[in-house]
C-alpha cells in the first residue's frame, strides 16, 4: 500500500529525534509519551539509515492500532522531529449544555419532587429533560456533572433575594442576558462581562516560617490590617481575553476609568458596538 506521507530523516534531524527518544534535551524528566513516540518514528524512518518499518509492524511492537501510527505521519513530515514533543490539537466538541438549560435544570432539581417520591433522582431529571424536548438525548451522568459544578447541596439553607414572579421587569432582562450569552462570537460586537470584588489587605504580624524537607511553609493566624482595595475584572466569555484593575477606593470615578480604558483599547476600537453585561 502506498503511503501519502513518507517519513525520511535527514542527517541533521536524526540526532534531534534520537535525543528525544533517549529522554534528553530538557531540564525536567520527560514524559513517557514523547519518548515512545520518538522511538516509534525512528522505526518508521524510510531513509537510508532508517529501519523502514511498516505501520502494522510498529503497531504490533507498541501494541497500538495501525491507524494511530498512520495519523502520526502527517505532523511528523510537516513539522519535523520536534513534533514528537507536541500534542496534536483536538477539535472542540459541541456541548449540549448552555446557560439557560443549566439554570432550568438547577431550578427543577431544587423544586418539590414528584408525587410519591421523597426526592428526585438523576435519571428522573434526565428523562424529564428528554420528555420536554430540551435536549434530544442526555445521560444522567451529564446531569450529575451540572449539579456538581454548581455545588448543589439541597441540605443547606442560604438567604437570597427572590425576584418578584408577577413582575416581568426583572425576568425579561435576565432572559435577554441568557439569550445574549448563547449568541455566536462576533468580533464586531464583543460581549464584555464586568465584576467587582472588595478585598482586605493584610500583612503578617509574625515572620512566617519557610518550607523544609517533609514540612510545608507555616504562617501565624494573627495579621495586621492594611486597609482594603477593590478589584475590577473584565472578561470576554467567548474570547480568550480578560483584564483586572485594582483601586484603593470604590467610587464612580474608579469604575469609569477602567471602562474608559476598555473602550480605548486597540482590540475594541474597531468594534461597531461594545456590549457590556
Amino acid at each position: 500500500m502506498s503511503l501519502k506521507y513518507v517519513w525520511r530523516l535527514s542527517a541533521p534531524e536524526r540526532p534531534v529525534l534520537t535525543r528525544i527518544a533517549k529522554g534528553r534535551g530538557g531540564r525536567r524528566r520527560p514524559a513517557v509519551w514523547p519518548v515512545e513516540r520518538a522511538r516509534a518514528r525512528l522505526k518508521c524512518d524510510a531513509g537510508p539509515e532508517g529501519a523502514g518499518w511498516t505501520d502494522e509492524a510498529v503497531a504490533a511492537a507498541w501494541d497500538v492500532a495501525a491507524g494511530t501510527v498512520g495519523r502520526g505521519r502527517r505532523p511528523a513530515v510537516a513539522q519535523g522531529p520536534e513534533a514528537a514533543r507536541q500534542r496534536q490539537a483536538q477539535a472542540p466538541r459541541s456541548s449540549r449544555r448552555d446557560g439557560a438549560g443549566e439554570a432550568q435544570l438547577l431550578q427543577r432539581a431544587q423544586s418539590t419532587p414528584p408525587a410519591g417520591q421523597a426526592r428526585g433522582t438523576l435519571r428522573a431529571l434526565a428523562r424529564e429533560r428528554e420528555a420536554r424536548g430540551v435536549v434530544p438525548r442526555i445521560r444522567y451522568e451529564t446531569v450529575r456533572c451540572v449539579l456538581k459544578k454548581n455545588e448543589l447541596t439541597p441540605w443547606r439553607r442560604v438567604q437570597r433575594c427572590y425576584p418578584p414572579v408577577s413582575e416581568a421587569d426583572f425576568v425579561v432582562p435576565m432572559e435577554r442576558v441568557l439569550d445574549l450569552y448563547r449568541q455566536p462570537y462576533d468580533a464586531r460586537y464583543p460581549v464584555i462581562c464586568r465584576d467587582e470584588q472588595p478585598k482586605p489587605l493584610r500583612a503578617d504580624k509574625r515572620t512566617p516560617q519557610p518550607a523544609r524537607p517533609g514540612r510545608p511553609a507555616t504562617y501565624d493566624y494573627a495579621y495586621v490590617r492594611c486597609g482594603t482595595c477593590t478589584i475590577w475584572m473584565f472578561v470576554e466569555p467567548l474570547g480568550p481575553w480578560r483584564t483586572a484593575h485594582a483601586t484603593a477606593r470604590r467610587t464612580g470615578v474608579d469604575w469609569a476609568r477602567p471602562v474608559q480604558a476598555l473602550a480605548d483599547h486597540p482590540r475594541d476600537r474597531q468594534a461597531e458596538r461594545l456590549i457590556r453585561v
